[in-house]
């Protein structure tokens, strides 16, 4: 069982393909997260970019209820909360996701991301 003091960081390379991790990258569909950890707040720990491609969701982001639909981007930062509030049956989204240490490799990565 899941445990809010737990991250979305810790959770997601236990329960997704590995062969979608690289480098601490990580690119996956996002609806089944829903049925998962639906109405718990989990810290992100990791930056999510979350395009919603079909249907409706809504999310609560540091305690703000937001609802994305088709073409919509969320993104959240390692610092924030995240609970899954509801979907619509057939939602599909692509995630991608980037563990703060991969802009600690980049050039810039330093400077961008203490800034967040």
């Amino acid at each position: 069982m899941v445990s809010a003091e737990e991250t979305l960081a810790s959770i997601i390379p236990e329960i997704i393909d590995p062969s979608t991790y690289d480098k601490g990258v990580y690119i996956w569909d996002f609806g089944f997260f829903f049925d998962m950890f639906g109405q718990m707040i989990l810290r992100a720990g990791i930056f999510f970019y979350i395009q919603v491609n079909s249907v409706m969701a809504e999310f609560k982001v540091d305690c703000q209820p937001l609802v994305v639909g088709p073409g919509d981007m969320l993104f959240i930062a390692p610092r924030m909360t995240i609970e899954f509030v509801s979907k619509s049956r057939d939602l599909h989204s692509c995630c991608l996701c980037m563990e703060p240490i991969y802009f600690d490799s980049l050039s810039t990565g330093s400077y961008v991301y203490k800034r967040l």
